[in-house]
Parts: structure tokens; sequence; C-alpha cells
């Protein structure tokens, strides 16, 4: 294992960060994380890991993540092991030393994980990195569910009246609302609907409507089951605007829907949210 790094290719201070990362450098245990960061480590000084690495917190913290990096990456043959793009592991290698949440920190790991497996590699994006910092953990925790489901739609409806009042006035009651408080538990519930926005933002949902015979929707009894919920609220806030605005007489209208996952969105979810198994491996 001799110069298992490239340890020979790095300057003083690069040799110095290598022996914070990794004191037990030449361990037989963190050969294959040498052969994964083989195109990183001298490019560490670039994101001024070492001045990082001297704060105790900031130490402990990726300390904390790359031990966990390490020990998934034991489940992988060195054969599988590919050295990963500096595009993907630098800024996450940055992110981990002042990141704190452990459900996020998951994610990041995952992903520098499949990042360095032969196979999963070619579906390791750069842009994972930039979408995976820009959401929060109860964000997070919908996609974990979406994909521990096996990637199903989150059905929604949603309530407009249209009050008779000189020409069609149509309002909208209730909007877009789903049983994900009863599927995931939210630190802040109150604000799944920017949680929903901004999933769609980033590419990983896309909203669609319904226009399928109710008889022959699989999710009926989930939309019936919304709409037992939510009319009869949509009903009292469409006769209080009625009332306090003079609109008259109006008709109810529930819309069905659904946030469908997209094909960016099914990528990102797997590989952030898993490894591949022992089994898949062998």
């Amino acid at each position: 294992m001799k110069d298992l790094f490239g340890v020979g290719k790095l300057s003083e201070q690069g040799m110095e960060t290598l022996k914070m990362v990794y004191p037990d450098l030449l361990q037989p245990s963190v050969k294959k994380v040498g052969v994964a960061l083989e195109n990183v480590i001298g490019l560490l000084e670039t994101i001024s890991l070492p001045i990082k690495l001297a704060n105790v917190k900031a130490s402990a913290l990726f300390n904390n993540h790359m031990k966990k990096y390490q020990e998934k990456l034991e489940s992988y043959n060195e054969s599988e092991i590919v050295s990963i793009s500096p595009d993907i592991a630098l800024p996450i290698m940055d992110r981990l030393t002042y990141l704190e949440n452990e459900e996020i920190g998951e994610m990041f790991i995952n992903l520098l994980v499949n990042a360095s497996h032969v196979e999963r590699s070619s579906k390791s994006h750069p842009s994972y990195f930039n979408t995976l910092n820009n959401i929060s953990v109860d964000e997070a925790r919908i996609l974990k569910y979406l994909h521990d489901n096996e990637f199903p739609s989150i059905p929604f409806v949603n309530y407009n009246a249209d009050f008779d009042y000189t020409e069609h006035t149509m309002l909208n009651l209730i909007r877009n609302v789903t049983f994900l408080n009863n599927q995931v538990e939210f630190i802040s519930p109150e604000r799944i609907f920017f949680y929903i926005a901004n999933l769609i933002k980033l590419g990983i949902l896309e909203e669609t409507r319904v226009y399928s015979d109710p008889e022959e929707d699989e999710d009926i009894t989930t939309y019936d089951k919304l709409d037992y919920i939510y009319s009869k609220g949509a009903h009292e806030v469409a006769e209080s605007r009625s009332n306090s605005l003079e609109l008259g007489e109006y008709e109810l209208e529930c819309i069905r829907g659904s946030y469908q996952i997209t094909e960016y969105g099914h990528f990102f979810i797997e590989i952030c949210n898993s490894i591949k198994d022992q089994e898949e491996s062998s």
C-alpha cells in the first residue's frame, strides 16, 4: 500500500490535511477510501479544509460524517470502487465541516458513496449537491417517505367556489391538501405547502391533474377520504366569503390532482436515500 493516497504528490500542507482526515492513513480499512478519493486528495487545500478542520467543532462533524462514509464503503468490493469526480466530492466534503443534521448528512454521505460505486457513479450528477443543499429536514423526510414506499404519487384535492355575482367570480378556498401529515413526521407541518412548492421548484416533483373516471381511479379511496375531511371546511369558507362580500350563491368545485415524481426526482431520491446493498454488489 505504498503511497496509497498519492501522498508523494501532495504538498506538506496537503499531507497534514490528509492526516487530519485519516490519522490511521495506512490501515487496511482506509484503503477503499483511498481509491475513492484518489482524484480529490490533492485538491483538499482548494476548499481550505486544513483551516476548517483546525476548528474543534468542524473537525468533529467532519470526522463523524466521514466515518459513516468509510463504513458504508466497506460493503463494496474494492473492484467496485471508482475515484469520485472532484465536482461531486469537494463540495460535499466542504459541506460536511458544518453540517449538523444527521438526516441531511445521511443523504450527502449516500451521494458520496454512490459516486464511489462503479455502476452508480454514472447516476450521481454534480447537480445533486445543489439540490440537496436546498432542501429542509422536513423536505428530506418527504423524500425518504417516497423512497421507502417505492415512489408513490401524492394525491391532493383543491377547492374553488364559483359565485353567481354579475359575471362569475371564482375564488380559491383550500389549496392542494394531502395526507402527508399522516404519513411523515414533520417538524413544522404547517409549512407543507411551501415544502411541496420547493420540491417542485427543484425539479423533484410536478403537479398534475386527475382526469380519469373516478370509478377507474386507483386512488379513489384516498380522494374520497380527502373530500370527506375537507369539503365541509370548504363550504364554511365559501359561505363566509359569500356573506362578507355579498357574492350570492355559489357552486363548490373540487379539483383532484397529484404530485408526481419527475424522472430527475427518481434518480435524485434513489441516489441520496440508499446505496447498492451487499447482495447486489456480490
